[in-house]
């Protein structure tokens, strides 16, 4: 909904100062911290992604607005756009690289073996042991793992892109 509200705020036909503003002031980041921090006790609604508070939502939607506003000055003001050419790929097939991602994970998780001392392993947790855990600490590992699926899928959408291939729903 919030990003329903972005949109509608990018086209809404203001000029391109006060368009980055709204966006910028409408990131309901601080009221989100509030809300979840620094509300008084019968008022608190703590910040919890596995729950999706309230709280929550307003400080990563706003969050994202702010970065949009940034982005949208960056990119359609200052006219600096060459940098995001990469995202403007990824965002023309966005829903064939969730999928692809979903399918993939999907597909990595399933496929399992009993290797030595009879422990079940997947080939999704054989990857990341062996390319990324082997020799990065465990957050870094996990970074760079899911770092290179966004690149894989980069190169995805990019051949997509170019045969004019577009996944649409």
């Amino acid at each position: 909904m919030l990003g329903l509200l972005a949109g509608a705020w990018v086209r809404s036909g203001r000029g391109p100062f006060s368009t980055t503003r709204g966006l910028l002031l409408g990131g309901l980041t601080a009221l989100g911290v509030l809300w979840g921090q620094a509300a008084p006790e019968w008022l608190l609604f703590p910040i919890n992604k596995g729950l999706w508070t309230s709280s929550f939502v307003l400080l990563t939607g706003g969050l994202a607005a702010a970065l949009f506003g940034l982005i949208y000055w960056v990119v359609d003001v200052a006219g600096w756009k060459a940098w995001a050419q990469p995202f403007v790929t990824y965002g023309k097939n966005a829903i064939a690289v969730y999928v692809g991602a979903s399918l993939l994970a999907d597909t990595l998780y399933l496929i399992r073996w009993t290797g030595p001392g009879g422990v079940e392993t997947t080939l999704w947790e054989w990857l990341f042991q062996t390319f990324y855990a082997s020799w990065l600490p465990c957050e870094l590992a996990s970074l760079a793992f899911a770092v290179m699926v966004v690149i894989i899928f980069y190169f995805v959408a990019y051949a997509m892109d170019r045969r004019g291939i577009y996944l649409k729903v």
